[in-house]
Formats: C-alpha cells, structure tokens, sequence
C-alpha cells in the first residue's frame, strides 16, 4: 500500500505531482474520499507527501504516470490545484 515517503523515494517512483490547496477549514471529507478513490483506483501507483506554496497549505499526490494524475483530477474537479 502507498504510504508517505521521504521526498527522494516520491521524486522518484511517483514522478508525476499535483498539488491540491488545502482550503483554510481543511478538506474534510473530500480528502477521506481522494484517499479511499486512490486506493480502490490506483492501488500502488500513488504517493503522498505535504507541499509547500508562496501562500497557504496545500498536499502534493504523486503518480507514477499522467494518466494516472489526468484520472484522479477527472474524479475529483473540485479540488483547486495549487501552485
């Protein structure tokens, strides 16, 4: 099962990133969701990690293709991609 990992481990087997904001009230629920969707979806092709933005918090989801990545923001239009 994907887990977090250090940043080198991620950088490298999940190469593909997408940063989410992470609204001021949190994510909620919407994040329990993101988490059961990747693992029923994208069993071992995911990662996860906290990122870092000029203003904010945000979580970085790592993938280890774009298509992977184009699925998850597919399934879930409502996040706001961070920069």
């Amino acid at each position: 099962m994907p887990r977090r990992s250090s940043r080198p481990d991620l950088d490298l087997n999940f190469p593909v990133r997408v940063k989410i904001r992470v609204p001021p009230t949190g994510l909620g629920q919407r994040l329990v969701e993101a988490i059961q969707w990747l693992r029923r979806e994208l069993p071992d092709r995911h990662g996860h990690g906290s990122a870092r933005m000029l203003r904010g918090d945000a979580i970085a989801l790592h993938f280890v293709s774009l298509e992977d990545a184009a699925h998850f923001v597919a399934a879930f239009p409502d996040f706001e991609l961070a920069v």
